[in-house]
């Protein structure tokens, strides 16, 4: 192995030359304009300002052994505003490095991967899909060569829809990133000395369908990278926040109310909410359009018919 020094001069070329033949990505808006801090609201600002804080003292920092990394839980109705946040975070990130791979976005799942537009977490970390435990330094030499490359200059790590996320993939993330980010050279800190880690979701929305974080309070059993999972859960939430109300309706009270009883459970929805959600179905909505088209052909053929009689 090279020394430190020749190591590190070497990362340093090859990544300058990547990031020069790949410019840096920005999440867009429906619109296509960009996500810009001064557009978030109050609970908003305080959670990206704890966040760039954060990075502010590791760039600072001259004694990595006394740094404290960020470990936070974002919870939020579907809304909220939780998107936003993590577009908007991403963005600033990437701004203030230049580069594509100090801040990445992941999630538990293909469909909700596609949703903010990131890898799956077993995409990004190489895991299996099988319940088997990752065995600690069973990566081939490849393998490793590849993940050191995505994780040479790793800031943060955003996950999104923690609700799926399931304690074995969320420990076998940790476990590889331990073994490869920075090359290793702080294996011995969790998660390898990376800065900062947040669980983005809403605990009202589906379950994994492994174990997951409602159960890292009350279980103890389970293999290793299970159990390192579930002490990822218990530290992220020691810092806990959340993003109230809900963005996307805006001032249309009644439209939150229901979307609100929706979240909480059957026994909470009105009749008037489940005729109004039935309406809303795809069904419902193309046979209305048809009917509406009847009725205008109905009539555009009665005023050419009438047209022609006075005629």
């Amino acid at each position: 192995m090279c020394e430190p020094e020749n190591w590190l001069s070497t990362q340093i070329r090859e990544y300058e030359k990547e990031e020069a033949a790949a410019p840096t990505h920005f999440p867009k808006r429906s619109d296509g304009s960009m996500y810009e801090i001064h557009d978030l609201e109050r609970d908003q600002q305080q959670i990206s300002g704890a966040i760039f804080e954060k990075l502010r003292e590791w760039v600072e920092c001259a004694d990595y052994s006394t740094f404290k990394p960020l470990r936070m839980i974002v919870n939020g109705a579907g809304g909220s505003g939780k998107s936003v946040l993590l577009n908007t975070s991403i963005t600033a990130i990437r701004r203030m490095f230049d580069s594509n791979n100090v801040a990445r976005v992941v999630a538990p799942t293909g469909a909700s991967a596609a949703n903010v537009k990131g890898p799956t977490l077993h995409s990004l970390f190489t895991i299996s899909t099988s319940s088997n435990d990752y065995k600690p330094g069973s990566m081939t030499s490849q393998q490793k060569k590849d993940m050191v490359k995505k994780f040479g200059v790793l800031l943060a790590l955003i996950c999104d829809e923690r609700s799926l996320l399931s304690s074995r993939v969320l420990g076998t993330a940790e476990q590889k990133l331990q073994e490869t980010i920075y090359n290793g050279f702080l294996s011995h800190i969790e998660w390898g000395g990376l800065p900062i880690l947040i669980l983005i979701g809403d605990d009202f929305q589906l379950p994994p369908v492994e174990e997951g974080a409602l159960s890292a309070l009350c279980r103890v059993d389970g293999g290793a990278m299970v159990r390192k999972g579930r002490a990822t859960f218990k530290k992220c939430a020691k810092y806990v926040t959340e993003l109230l109300g809900n963005k996307r309706v805006g001032n249309r009270v009644h439209d939150r109310e229901l979307l609100q009883r929706l979240r909480l459970g059957d026994e909470n929805l009105l009749d008037e909410d489940v005729n109004r959600l039935l309406n809303l179905h795809i069904d419902t909505y193309k046979k209305s359009m048809e009917k509406r088209k009847h009725r205008k052909l109905e009539t555009s053929q009665y005023i050419s018919s009438f047209e022609m009689n006075q005629g």
